[in-house]
């Protein structure tokens, strides 16, 4: 497997994530020094290859896909009704009339967009 489709199953298991470090090896690493100490480890030869994110093809799509009004977080997103409308009462939001999964989770996040940050 080249490295290149090793990032896009790197990011699409961690789409947090906005870099990996691949090395000669096949190592994947978020943590560029660890890269280096792996590579270094290898007999120094090459350097580890540096994917972002935004360029690998399972970012493409993601970012392709994004529209703010269907966006919730993804923690909210992958809830169920029941636990959304837990987490509604937890933080105090009235969800009277809402009766889809997306519109409950997008009110939360509005409100918790509204709140001033700590």
């Amino acid at each position: 497997m080249d490295n290149k489709t090793k990032a896009n199953q790197i990011f699409a298991m961690n789409p947090n994530q906005k870099k990996v470090h691949i090395t000669t090896d096949g190592m994947g690493f978020f943590d560029e020094h660890k890269a280096n100490d792996h590579q270094k480890k290898l007999g120094g030869k090459g350097k580890p290859e540096t994917f972002k994110f935004e360029d690998s093809e399972y970012g493409k799509e993601v970012l392709k896909n994004k529209s703010p009004e269907n966006d919730a977080p993804k923690e909210l997103a992958d809830m169920k009704m029941d636990e959304l409308k837990a987490v509604a009462e937890s933080e105090g939001v009235d969800i009277t009339g809402l009766k889809s999964k997306k519109d409950v989770a997008a009110k939360i996040q509005e409100l918790r967009d509204s709140k001033p940050e700590e």
